[in-house]
């Protein structure tokens, strides 16, 4: 179980960086637009320094076997 909350966090990261990419396009399109702009970048900022986060956490639990198990905090 833990495995898949790892993993929904991992998309919905993916997804800030989607909506990074598009907000960067349409601020393209429209010629005052620093704000949408600035959403962007940050969108895809924050959509990869949190995926580091989370990859570098999900390889720990991974290492110490906490994907091991579908029960929360067993060490079996």
């Amino acid at each position: 179980m833990n495995q898949f909350t790892a993993d929904i966090a991992g998309m919905l990261e993916i997804f800030a960086i989607a909506g990074g990419l598009v907000l960067l396009h349409q601020a393209s399109k429209e010629a005052p637009a620093k704000l949408l702009k600035a959403a962007g970048w940050l969108l895809i900022a924050g959509g990869v320094v949190v995926g580091a986060c989370t990859t570098l956490y999900w390889l720990k639990y991974q290492s110490r076997g906490a994907f091991d198990s579908v029960h929360m905090g067993s060490s079996e």
